[in-house]
């Protein structure tokens, strides 16, 4: 235990005695004594420069720090010295002892005057330092600050990196002492040129030329020190060789201008090269004198010189002729058959000024499977309607003839399309004010898919065959439509199939919200009908917030004899997917420019899209017995069963059949005239002609008398008697009193 406490004594009394030594142990500080010195800007110089600004030296003293006769030494960086002598009076090298710092007192000036002065010989021209001393003690309230500037400094070839001036002198003095960076030296040195103001046109150009150095002289002395040449075609104007050059920031210096025609140079005196990096404006003129030398484009002149000048060719202006040029960087995704589509902004650019000519026109044409449903008229131009009442093309007039290049932008316009849309949308530009051209806008999509999985065979004059399964897919959120009138889609099948049953729908991926109970067969829709229950109407509840997708199976069709052979395409359609085809989509656009039909914007005449569901091969026996049963809606064809909406019927000892059902059973051709009540039923070379309520039928072109006559029962059902109609297409019938059945052969 005694040991352990004699050691500990030991290491402390080490420790203590080691805190006299640690000043020994770190680096010396920049500035000793209290106070700051910092420079307030530190440029880039070049070295052998005869006359240099150098960057401004502030020096922060505590308040009481500085005593009657405490000098300090302030010393430039090596191998420089002073131009002109350094004084009090706001010279090129002077100190400065502001009357004030930032609104309040500065300890060195009281009395309206300053506590410090220069030591008589010093800091004179050739001359690397000056020295500084107080002749007023400095007050205890308040810091004092000088400034030292340093405005005209000679620097030696040869020096290079930082310039480091040095505050020296006894350290019981009140000043701080200690070194400061005032400077960076450059090897090397460029000019960096600029232009603005550029114009396009034809004739006559202005541009302003912007000359900035990195360091000062840069721009060097001598003839030449810059020199731009135009390419053929252009000459400068004369008036250029008077021009001066604008200060921007830096020294103001003189140059004289040489113009020789495609030639202008910029000639610096040596006297006149700048001690302060510095930029200088100066605008400029030149035209054409040879147009059959002269390229469309930008004009690039040339750059030379005996300064280091970048870049080595720089754009004065453009030459363009009277016209315009019509550009969309992004043409959008549009959808067929849909309203109130996108499409990309786009905008029209005269070449040159004056292009288009006040009160003249420019059209927008849509092609003939777009409309426009939206449109915003561009600054520069009034909107003069729809022309014409097809909806696809648009007017305007233009404001005033422009004194500069003008552009009008196109933004936030849309448009409806027919679902026969192709590709690319593209719109065509015209009008008398010149304006040629075409662009394209949007890229046309299909909203959605639609693909047959596993086509099957279906047989003609078959009943409730199944076909494929489809998978529906939307290529965009929202691609099946929900707006009121438009909720709905439709599967159909080609003339002369129905769908046998309702299929099996399920949404197997996405959020669209399908009214399934709702689902039904229908017989047509709109201005398309049907006599067969060609179509599954789907109602849509809600539209996707992603992409989704339909699964259709269980699907099962009835193929009458008229069908024929080769593949069977099941179609898709429906307001939901075809808005501009729906009547619900007859509305107002543009404020009524233009009318739209009761059908729609386009006809209803396409789908969606289709898919191939089944392969339709050799018809059911033509020669198969058919049954028909007395009071049953199910009949048959040899070894095929089929359903009727009406069932056979006895009346005054004859059976009636229904004349759709007689007519697919026999594999016959049946056609209805409404305004004669007539029904004409063919089948090869024979034919029957019927009307309802006349007993007298028309075989072959020859009158045959009946004992009975076709009628009309509810709801809505022609009855034909079954064996006039069969023995009239050569067919025999046969009757089972037993099984009330008639059997044709």
């Amino acid at each position: 235990m005694l040991k352990h406490r004699k050691l500990v004594s030991v290491i402390a009394t080490i420790a203590f005695c080691l805190t006299f030594l640690a000043p020994a142990f770190v680096a010396p500080a920049t500035v000793e004594a209290a106070g700051s010195i910092s420079a307030l800007r530190v440029p880039i110089v070049k070295d052998d420069t005869t006359s240099a600004a150098l960057g401004t030296v502030r020096v922060t003293v505590p308040a009481g720090s500085i005593d009657v006769n405490d000098t300090v030494i302030f010393e430039l960086p090596d191998d420089c010295e002073f131009v002109s002598a350094v004084d009090v009076s706001g010279g090129d090298n002077s100190l400065e002892v502001p009357t004030a710092i930032g609104g309040d007192a500065n300890g060195l000036y009281s009395s309206g005057a300053s506590h410090l002065q220069l030591v008589a010989g010093t800091g004179q021209a050739g001359d690397s330092s000056v020295q500084i001393k107080a002749i007023t003690k400095q007050t205890a309230e308040t810091d004092g600050v000088f400034y030292i500037h340093l405005g005209a400094i000679k620097i030696d070839k040869g020096v290079e990196g930082d310039l480091t001036a040095n505050f020296d002198g006894p350290s019981g003095f009140g000043f701080p002492l200690g070194s400061v960076v005032v400077a960076k030296t450059s090897s090397d040195s460029s000019v960096t040129l600029t232009t603005s103001s550029t114009v396009t046109k034809n004739d006559n150009f202005t541009f302003t030329l912007r000359i900035r150095e990195d360091v000062a002289g840069a721009l060097k002395a001598g003839t030449d020190s810059l020199v731009l040449t135009l390419p053929d075609g252009f000459e400068w104007d004369e008036t250029s060789g008077a021009k001066t050059l604008t200060n921007v920031w830096g020294a103001d210096i003189n140059v004289t201008f040489d113009v020789d025609e495609d030639e202008l140079a910029i000639d610096v005196a040596t006297a006149d090269i700048s001690t302060v990096a510095s930029a200088w404006d100066v605008p400029l003129k030149f035209e054409v004198v040879d147009e059959s030398e002269v390229k469309a484009g930008d004009i690039m002149a040339k750059v030379k010189g005996k300064s280091k000048i970048s870049p080595k060719e720089i754009k004065v202006g453009k030459f363009g002729d009277f016209g315009v040029t019509v550009e969309c960087d992004d043409p959008t995704e549009v959808f067929a058959g849909q309203l109130k589509q996108e499409i990309g902004d786009f905008v029209i650019e005269e070449n040159i000024s004056a292009t288009l000519i006040k009160d003249r026109t420019i059209t927008l044409t849509l092609p003939s499977y777009a409309k426009w449903t939206k449109e915003n008229t561009p600054s520069g131009l009034t909107f003069a309607g729809i022309s014409g009442s097809e909806g696809n093309v648009l007017k305007y007039t233009v404001n005033a003839t422009s004194s500069s290049a003008a552009d009008f932008e196109f933004e936030d316009f849309e448009v409806a399309l027919d679902v026969t849309a192709p590709g690319d949308l593209v719109v065509e530009i015209g009008g008398n004010a010149g304006v040629k051209g075409e662009v394209v806008v949007a890229k046309i999509a299909l909203p959605v898919t639609l693909k047959a999985e596993n086509a099957t065979e279906v047989k003609i004059g078959s009943a409730a065959q199944k076909i494929a399964d489809f998978t529906i897919t939307e290529a965009v959120a929202g691609g099946i439509g929900d707006d009121t009138g438009l909720d709905y889609l439709l599967l159909k099948v080609p003339a002369g199939c129905e769908w046998a049953k309702l299929p099996t729908i399920t949404v197997e991926s996405g959020d669209l919200k399908l009214d399934l109970d709702q689902m039904t067969r229908i017989k047509g829709v709109g201005t398309i009908t049907t006599d067969y229950y060609q179509f599954i109407k789907i109602p849509v509840q809600r539209d996707s917030n992603e992409p989704s997708v339909i699964k259709v199976t269980d699907c099962y069709v009835t193929v009458d004899r008229t069908v024929p052979e080769g593949n069977m395409t099941v179609a898709l359609l429906g307001p939901a997917v075809l808005q501009s085809n729906g009547a619900a989509s007859a509305g107002t656009y543009l404020s009524g420019a233009y009318t739209i039909t009761t059908n729609g914007m386009f006809p209803q005449t396409a789908a969606i899209a289709g898919a191939v569901a089944a392969k339709v091969v050799t018809p059911a026996g033509g020669d198969s017995t058919v049954f028909f049963y007395i009071g049953s809606s199910v009949y048959t064809v040899g070894n095929s069963t089929f359903g009727m909406d009406a069932a056979p019927y006895i009346k005054a000892g004859r059976t009636y059949v229904p004349v759709r059902a007689m007519g697919d059973a026999l594999g016959a051709t049946t056609s209805w005239d409404d305004a004669t009540k007539t029904v004409t039923i063919t089948k090869g070379d024979k034919s029957i002609v019927l009307v309802i309520g006349s007993t007298i039928a028309k075989v072959n072109g020859a009158d045959v008398q009946m004992d009975v006559a076709p009628e009309i029962v509810n709801p809505g059902r022609t009855m034909l008697p079954a064996r006039w109609v069969a023995e009239g297409l050569g067919y025999q019938v046969f009757w089972n009193q037993a099984l009330q059945q008639v059997i044709i052969q």
